[in-house]
C-alpha cells in the first residue's frame, strides 16, 4: 500500500515538474532566443543588428505608422464602443439582444477576413461601393479608397470595438444602483448622473478597453498585410515579416522585435494595473445590475451608432464574402446568371493546398486545445496549491505570452527550432509549438478560475481519509474542474482555427493552414476562391461559437 502511495506521489510530482518545465521551455526559450540573437554576431556581442534594423529611415517609418494606427484605433474604439455598451447595458433601446449577438459575431471574425471583405467593397478600382458611386454620379475616380491609412484604421477599428463593448457593458451592468439613486435624489438629471457617477465607476474598464484596442492594433498582421502593403507603406508587424523575405535577416528581425515586445508588455501591464483597481468603485452591499432606463435621445443615438457598426462590421462584410463566394465573377452584376457553387467545389476538391490545409488546421487546433487545457490545468493547480518553489513565477510566465505579438513570438520560435538539438522547421510541429505558446495564457486563466472554485477543504477531507495529493487531485479536484477544462479547450481551439500572424512566418508547403491558404489566394488575386474559403472558415468559427455558448454560456462573458 505504501509502495502504491509512493508511486502516486512520484507520478503527481512528475506531472507538476513536467508542466512547469514545458511552460519555461515554451515561453522563456523563444524570448531568450530573440534577445541573444539580436546581440550576436560572427565575432560575439554586437549592436550592428540594431543599427541595421533602426538606422534606415525606411525602417523607422513603420514605427510611426504603427503608433499612429494604434492611437487612432484606440480612440475610435472607445468613441464607438462606449455608446454601444451604454445602449446595450443601460437603456431599453430596441434589438439589444440582436446587437449583442452581432458584436460577438464581429469579435470572433478574423480581422483579415474583414479586411478582405472591405477590399471587395471599397477597392478604388473595382470596389462595389465605388462602382455604384460611378454608376450613380457618372463621375470618374472613387468615393473611398480602402488602400490607405484611413482605410486600415477603419478596418482594424471594426475588429476592436467589441473589446470595448464587452468590457464596458459588463462594468456598467455591475455598477451598484445605490450611488446613482442617491445622486438622482439630490436633483441630478440622467446625464449628470451618468457623467458624475456611472462613467467614473466604469472608467477602469473603459481605459482597459482602450489599451487592449491599442495593443491589438499594434500586433495585428493580417489586415495590415492586405491593406498597407498594397498601399505601399508598412507597419511594424509587416516590416518584421519583410525581414524574413528572401534573403531572410533573422538577427535584424530579432533586433526589431525586442523593443516592439517591450512596448506590448508595457501596454498589457498598464491594462492589468488599471483593471486591478476596479474593486474600489463600489462600497455598498447591494449587487450591481441597475435596471435599463427608458428610451430617450441617448438611447436613440446609441441605437443608430450600433446599427451603423453592425452594418459595417457584420452585414456588409458577411454579405460581400457570400456574394463573391457564389459568383462566377464577383465584378459582374449579382444576377442569377452569375451565381454558382463551383467556387466551393474548387477550393474543397480541386485546389491542391486546401484539403491538407483544412486537415492541418483541425489537427493543430484539436492538439493545441487538448495540450493547452491539460498543461494549464496542471500548472494552475500547482500555482494555486503552491506545490512547487517559485509557483507564482510559473503562473506569471504562463501569462506572459499575452504581451508577445504573434509575429514576434514566431520570430523567437523560428530561431529556436531551425537549429539543433530540436529542428522542427518544415514540420507541422513548429506551428503546434507556436499555437500552444500563444494561447497558453487563455487556457491558464480559465483553469485558474476553475481551481479557485474548488475549495481546498474538499481535498483536505480526502487526504484525511488516506488519499495522496495525486489521488485528491484526480478524484476530487479534477471532476470539479471539468467546466474550466472545457472552457480552456474551446477558448484555445477557436483562435487556433484562424491564426495567421505566427503561421505566416513558420509554415512550409507541407504545413499550410486555412488562414495561410486564404492569404496566398489573396496574393494570387483569386477572389471567388478566397471568398469561398473565408465563408467556410466563418461558418466553422460560428458553429464552434454556438457550441461554446450552449455549453458554457456566461462563463465566457459573451452571453
Amino acid at each position: 500500500m505504501d509502495e502504491t502511495a509512493g508511486g502516486r506521489r512520484a507520478a503527481g510530482a512528475l506531472v507538476w515538474i513536467v508542466a512547469g518545465a514545458l511552460v519555461v521551455g515554451l515561453v522563456a526559450g523563444p524570448l531568450a532566443a530573440i534577445a541573444v540573437s539580436s546581440f550576436s554576431g560572427p565575432e560575439g556581442f554586437t549592436l550592428a543588428h540594431y543599427r541595421e534594423a533602426f538606422g534606415p529611415a525606411i525602417h523607422r517609418g513603420p514605427i510611426l505608422n504603427s503608433f499612429l494606427l494604434a492611437a487612432a484605433v484606440g480612440v475610435l474604439s472607445v468613441a464607438v464602443g462606449l455608446p454601444m455598451a451604454w445602449g446595450v447595458a443601460r437603456t431599453a433601446m430596441p434589438l439589444r439582444g440582436l446587437i449583442r449577438t452581432m458584436v460577438v459575431a464581429s469579435f470572433v471574425t478574423p480581422s483579415f477576413l474583414g479586411a478582405m471583405a472591405w477590399i471587395i467593397l471599397a477597392g478604388p478600382n473595382a470596389g462595389l461601393l465605388n462602382e455604384a458611386y460611378r454608376a450613380l454620379t457618372g463621375a470618374p475616380g472613387h468615393l473611398v479608397n480602402i488602400f490607405s491609412m484611413g482605410g486600415l484604421i477603419f478596418v482594424i477599428t471594426l475588429s476592436t470595438v467589441p473589446i470595448v463593448v464587452i468590457m464596458v457593458s459588463g462594468a456598467l451592468q455591475n455598477v451598484s444602483p445605490d450611488m446613482e439613486e442617491a445622486a438622482a435624489i439630490t436633483g441630478a438629471g440622467p446625464l449628470a448622473v451618468a457623467c458624475t457617477v456611472t462613467l467614473p465607476l466604469a472608467m477602469p474598464a473603459i481605459l482597459a478597453g482602450f489599451l487592449l484596442s491599442v495593443l491589438e492594433a499594434l500586433v495585428v498582421f493580417g489586415a495590415p498585410a492586405m491593406i498597407a502593403i498594397p498601399a505601399r507603406f508598412h507597419v511594424m508587424t509587416t516590416q518584421l515579416w519583410a525581414f524574413f523575405q528572401s534573403p531572410p535577416r533573422v538577427e535584424v528581425a530579432a533586433a526589431y522585435a525586442l523593443p516592439f515586445l517591450a512596448v506590448a508588455a508595457a501596454l498589457l501591464w498598464m491594462q492589468r494595473r488599471i483593471l486591478g483597481r476596479r474593486g474600489f468603485a463600489t462600497t455598498t452591499g447591494r449587487e450591481g445590475g441597475a435596471r435599463p432606463a427608458a428610451g430617450g435621445p441617448w438611447a436613440g443615438v446609441a441605437f443608430l451608432i450600433s446599427l451603423a457598426y453592425v452594418a459595417c462590421a457584420v452585414v456588409l462584410p458577411y454579405g460581400t464574402l457570400l456574394m463573391a463566394a457564389v459568383s462566377k465573377a464577383w465584378g459582374r452584376a449579382f444576377t442569377p446568371a452569375n451565381w454558382t457553387l463551383a467556387n466551393f467545389s474548387f477550393v474543397l476538391f480541386e485546389y491542391n493546398p486546401t484539403q491538407s490545409a483544412i486537415a492541418n488546421t483541425l489537427k493543430l487546433a484539436a492538439a493545441t486545445a487538448t495540450a493547452g487545457a491539460l498543461i494549464s490545468a496542471a500548472l494552475a493547480y500547482t500555482v494555486a496549491r503552491r506545490l512547487a518553489p517559485g509557483a507564482g513565477l510559473l503562473g506569471a510566465l504562463a501569462s506572459l505570452p499575452l504581451a508577445i505579438p504573434g509575429i514576434v513570438l514566431a520570430t523567437g520560435i523560428f530561431i529556436v527550432y531551425t537549429q539543433p538539438p530540436l529542428v522542427l522547421y518544415g514540420t507541422i510541429w513548429i506551428l503546434f509549438v507556436a499555437y500552444l505558446t500563444k494561447d497558453l495564457p487563455v487556457a491558464y486563466t480559465a483553469n485558474r478560475a476553475a481551481v479557485h472554485g474548488v475549495h481546498e477543504s474538499l481535498e483536505h477531507a480526502a487526504r484525511t481519509l488516506g488519499a495522496t495529493r495525486w489521488t485528491a487531485f484526480t478524484d476530487v479536484a479534477l471532476p470539479l474542474m471539468r467546466p474550466g477544462l472545457a472552457s480552456a479547450w474551446l477558448l484555445v481551439f477557436l483562435p487556433a482555427l484562424r491564426e495567421l500572424s505566427s503561421s505566416i512566418l513558420l509554415f512550409t508547403t507541407n504545413s499550410r493552414v486555412i488562414s495561410v491558404v486564404i492569404y496566398e489566394l489573396y496574393e494570387e488575386g483569386r477572389w471567388e476562391a478566397l471568398s469561398s474559403m473565408g465563408v467556410l472558415l466563418l461558418g466553422l468559427t460560428l458553429a464552434i461559437l454556438v457550441a461554446t455558448h450552449r455549453l458554457l454560456g456566461r462563463r465566457l462573458g459573451l452571453a
